[in-house]
């Protein structure tokens, strides 16, 4: 979530820790633009020094959003996984190991929809 200097929020993006060291951020389409500037801002005047590079990857992959009460099973199916392959991600973690058609995807348990469900970085 990205938040103003005030402590409101300024976008609900989603942040996901990868290491000590790197970050896999989701920002919201409609927004990227201006919270990418967020972000630069915030960069500059709190890390000034700080070796810190953001790296744009939206020209290489899509997120596809796969929302609701099957949503693990689709998914599991989808990338031919036991039904019970998501059992242990909990809700707003991301799993990072994962392969389709031997290609690495992101996946991201989280729900927008009130629902379960899970957001999908694939390769374009």
């Amino acid at each position: 979530m990205l938040m103003t200097d005030k402590g409101t929020i300024k976008d609900d993006c989603i942040i996901t820790k990868m290491s000590d060291a790197e970050f896999h951020v989701v920002l919201n389409a409609g927004c990227k633009f201006t919270d990418l500037a967020h972000i630069e801002a915030v960069k500059s005047s709190e890390f000034k020094g700080k070796d810190i590079s953001i790296e744009v990857m939206d020209d290489q992959n899509s997120l596809i959003a796969i929302q609701g009460p099957k949503a693990a099973l689709l998914l599991s199916k989808v990338l031919g996984l036991a039904s019970s392959a998501f059992d242990d991600q909990n809700f707003m973690f991301a799993d990072f190991a994962r392969k389709y058609k031997s290609k690495p995807i992101i996946v991201s348990r989280c729900g927008y929809t009130g629902e379960d469900g899970f957001e999908v970085s694939v390769p374009h």
